[in-house]
Parts: structure tokens; sequence; C-alpha cells
């Protein structure tokens, strides 16, 4: 390219045909003074003897420098760039505004003043450039350009009331309020762009109390109320970090977003009805949203996990309902998977601990009616207080779980319970139940009418306190089991049992048929209306035949 020096408007410029050359070594308003005869010299040429246009533009290079402007320096013209000499953010300029769409800036550093944007300048693209508050699209504005590694302050890109940002933002940082952020509902707020390797230094971002429709990879907020928080978060987010309340948390709203490898740090993260994967709350109340009044997870999650009252836990405010597919989720806090409500979903592999699995202390609620395979829950768990006729496979809870205090309906193989499980604290136990284990006061504490294979319990289990009119097979109880002290009125084939079982306490009948049954202490209750024994063996190891 051949150079020139020419005399513009008093300045010695070096120029081509589509660039003009800004020093910068001048006094601070002098320089500002070149900077704007070299933006109106620019305004009338034509490179390569064409007008300007998207591919035939105008670059001002600016030289490392102070240039400070009696007003906002203004670029409003499109296909003119304004760029610095290095490449790096050291053009001092105290305050910019740019109007025209197509343009590109690079290096400018305003400090703590503002760079602001028009809205909608689709074709705007800023790269490495600093600013202060309001900056690349402040309230109000839709940032929609292209930011790559620009810094700004509070309310930026896009941020504030009514702020959108749907652009393509990458490795941007900004304060409080930014990436199309603000910290009240109602707004509008949204974040429908690309958002790569960005960060917020302060709350209320990427469309925190608004709307997170965008593709987050990468990002950061390090306070509270971000990634559609008491909004929606419907984009998609991978490897994203927040701070608390955040990820869509108890919204309104159903969250539609796909989330993976996402962080909460700060407790009350994440919504419930999205898709989500190796995401993890690491505080209480994640994973839930606020459904007309019900704390619901009725979303996809793979190996995520919370602290308690998450996974659709309900509280004094409303019930919970976990409804999803659960699949090696982990919750190490009370509350968890439906609890104080239902638990209707698909659980593979997933641990909670007290009231875990619609589990509660109280009746609320409907229990336990998914499908849970080699589950684990704590005290009260799997429909403790209400209902378990869900399938259960491999599951195994501490005391008072499996319907504990209401009715254990379901089907369940290879279950273990803890004290008074399985509808035994005064409850049900309907269901069927093969190779299961409880320990004492199990297996339906007033009623066991179901189907029982290869069980085993402790003391006062199997309907001890009130009827065992079921069927079961190859069955053993400690003491007092088998309706002792009602009525064994069920068919019994292969079982054994200690003390006063099988109907043998004060009180207690047998109106059922035992077949090859064994006592290990004590002798049978002659049998009344149509009982039987057949080849039994009692605790004198005589044979009873009846």
């Amino acid at each position: 390219m051949n150079l020139r020096k020419e005399q513009i408007k008093g300045l010695t410029e070096l120029f081509g045909s589509s660039y003009i050359f800004v020093p910068g070594n001048g006094t601070a308003s002098a320089n500002a003074t070149d900077l704007q005869n070299a933006y109106n010299t620019a305004k009338a040429m034509t490179p390569y003897g064409a007008a300007l246009s998207a591919t035939n533009r105008v670059k001002i290079i600016c030289g490392a420098g102070t240039y400070t402007f009696g007003s906002t320096f203004t670029l409003n013209t499109q296909y003119i760039d304004v760029i610095s000499l290095t490449g790096n953010a050291d053009v001092m300029i105290n305050g910019i505004a740019v109007t025209a769409n197509d343009v590109f800036v690079k290096g400018i550093n305003c400090g703590t003043s503002a760079f602001t944007i028009a809205n909608n300048l689709n074709l705007l693209v800023c790269e490495k450039c600093i600013a202060g508050d309001s900056s690349f699209g402040g309230q109000q504005c839709n940032a929609s350009g292209t930011f790559v590694d620009c810094t700004a302050g509070n309310n930026s890109f896009g941020g504030g009331w009514v702020g959108i940002a749907s652009g393509t933002f990458i490795r941007c940082t900004a304060g409080n309020r930014s990436f199309a952020g603000y910290n009240d509902t109602g707004w509008g707020n949204t974040a429908s762009g690309i958002f790569i390797d960005c960060t917020c230094t302060g709350y209320g971002s990427f469309g925190g109390e608004g709307t997170a429709s965008g593709t987050f990879t990468n990002c950061i907020a390090k306070d509270i109320y971000s990634f559609g928080n008491n909004g929606i978060a419907s984009g998609v987010f991978r490897n994203c970090v927040a701070n608390g309340r955040s990820f869509g948390y108890n919204q309104p709203a159903a969250s539609t977003g796909n989330f993976y490898n996402c962080i909460n740090s700060g407790g009350s993260g994440f919504g419930g009805s999205g898709k989500f994967v190796n995401c993890t709350n690491t505080g209480d109340f994640g994973f839930n949203d606020n459904i007309s009044g019900v704390r619901t997870a009725s979303g996809t999650f793979t190996n995520c996990a919370s602290e308690s009252h998450s996974f659709g836990s309900g509280d004094a405010d409303a019930l919970g309902s976990a409804s999803g597919t659960f699949t090696g989720c982990i919750a190490t806090g009370e509350c968890s998977f439906g609890s104080r409500g239902t638990a209707s979903g698909t659980f593979v592999n997933c641990v909670g601990e007290t009231y875990a699995f619609g589990g509660w202390w109280a009746n609320e609620g409907t229990g336990t009616t998914g499908v849970f395979i080699n589950c684990k829950g704590g005290d009260s768990s799997f429909g403790s207080h209400v209902t378990a006729y869900g399938t259960f496979i491999n599951c195994r809870a501490t005391n008072y779980s499996f319907g504990a205090y209401g009715t254990a309906s379901g089907n369940f193989n290879r279950c273990i319970g803890g004290t008074r499980s399985f509808g035994g604290y005064g409850g049900t136990a309907s269901g069927i139940f093969i190779d299961c284990i409880g320990t004492d006061n199990c297996f339906g504490g007033t009623a066991a009418p179901g189907t029982f294979t290869n069980c085993n319990a402790g003391f006062w289990s199997f309907g001890a306190g009130g009827t065992a009119s079921g069927t079961f097979n190859n069955c053993t109880v400690v003491d007092n089991g088998f309706g002792a002290y009602g009525a064994a009125s069920g068919t019994f084939n292969r079982c054994t049992a200690g003390t006063n079982s099988f109907g043998g306490a004060t009180g207690g009948t047998i109106t059922g048929k035992l077949f090859f049954c064994r006592l290990s202490s004590g002798t049978f209750t002659v049998p009344t209306g149509s009982g039987k024994l057949t080849l039994c063996i009692d605790g004198n190891n005589s044979i009873q035949t009846t």
C-alpha cells in the first residue's frame, strides 16, 4: 500500500486508502481533537475508490494515550472502525457512544466513564474494551452485538431494568445487574444470547429475576439472583457457577432449561422442570419449582446433589412433588425427593436422609407412587405417614419408613426397613413383599393382608397387633408375630416364629392354614373355625397336625 503524509486540518497524519493513524502522543485534549478530526475525515473517504460498505471499511488506528473530549465521542457512521494500535485497552477515552450499527471497536478504555451503545446494534463488535457502569447496553437496551474480552461496571451488557442481552458475549466481565440481569421481578429482563466464559462480580446477573433463555458456557455469577432466578431458566447452561438463589430456583413457571455440570454454591439453586446432569447445589433448597403452590421437581436429574429441602420437597407453605426421573442423585439433608408430599417419579440409585421419598412426620401428601430402584432413605422415608404403593427394588430405609403409619400396598423386592416400617406403626401391609427385611414392629402393625415371600422381621411383626390375613411363604419373625394378639387368618407356608406367634398371645386365634410352620418356643394355639395346622413343629419339637 502506498502511504502519504498530508495536512488534515492542521494535523499531520499517516494514512492510506482505508485507514488513518492517530498517534496519541500529544496532550489529552489535543489527542481528542486529532481523533475527532480523523473520524470526520473518515466519513468522507472512499476506500479504493468505492463508497463505504460492510466490505469496504475505514479503520482509525489509535496509538496508546489519553484522549479527553469536551463531550462524549460519538461513533455515528457505519463501516468506520476505531481500534487500538497495540490491540490492548490502552486508548483512554473519557466516554464513548456508539449509535451506528456496523462498527468494530477495539482497545478503548473509558475507565469509570460509560461506553454507551444504541438499542439493538446487532452488527456492532467490541473487543478488549473497558468501561464503567451502564456500559455496552444499560437499562432499556438490547445489547445484540458481539462483545469479546470486554469489562464494565454495574447495569451493563443489557443490564438494569427491562434490559436484554441477545448478542454474543465472550470472556466479558461486569458488576451488579449485568448481562440482562436485575434484582426485582416483572421487568422483562431477558438474557437470550450466547455467553462464553463470562463473569458477573455482583448480584442479579444473566437474566436474574427475569428470563435466561440463551446459551451459557463456563459463566460465573459471584452473587445471588442469577441465571433466571425467580423467573424462567429455559436456556442451555454448561459448566456455570452461581452463588445462591440462581438457575431458576423457586420460580412460578416451569424451568425448562438444560443444565450440565453447573454449581450453585449458596443454596436455593436450580428449578425443577428441566434437564440436569452432574449439577450440584451446595446448600439447602435445591431443584424446586414453585408451581401453583407446589414445590415441584418434574424434570430429568442425573448425578445431581443438594442438601436439605431439595428435589421437589415441600415445606410449611406448600406440598412437595417429585414426579421426574432421578438417577444417581443425592440429598445430604432432611426432606428431599417429594418430602411432605408425593414421590411419583422414577428413582434409580438415589440417596436421601430423613423424610425422603414422599416421607414426613405427619399425614400430608399422598406418599410414594413411583418406581424406586437401589434407593436409600433415612427415618420416615418412602411415604412414611401415608402410603407406599409404588414399586420398590433393593431399597433401604431406617425407622418408620415404607408407609409405616399408613399403608404399604406396593411391590417390594429385596427391601430393608428399620423399626416400625412396611406399615408397621399401626398401619397395613397389603402389598407384595419378596426377600424383604424389617426390624421390630414391621410388616403391618394392625393388619398384614399382603403377600410375603422370604421375608424376615423382629418382634411384633406381620400384623402382630391385629390380623395376619395374607399369604406368607418362608417368612421368619422373632417373637409376637403373625397376628399374635389378633388372628392368624391367612395362609402360612414354612414360616418360623418365636413366642406368642401365630395368634398365640392372649386373645389371639388361628383361623388360617399353617403348612410346615415352626415355633422356636411355646406351643400353637388350637385352631378355630376353618383354621388348620399341617405338619407344623412347636417349641417342644412336637409335630402338630389338626
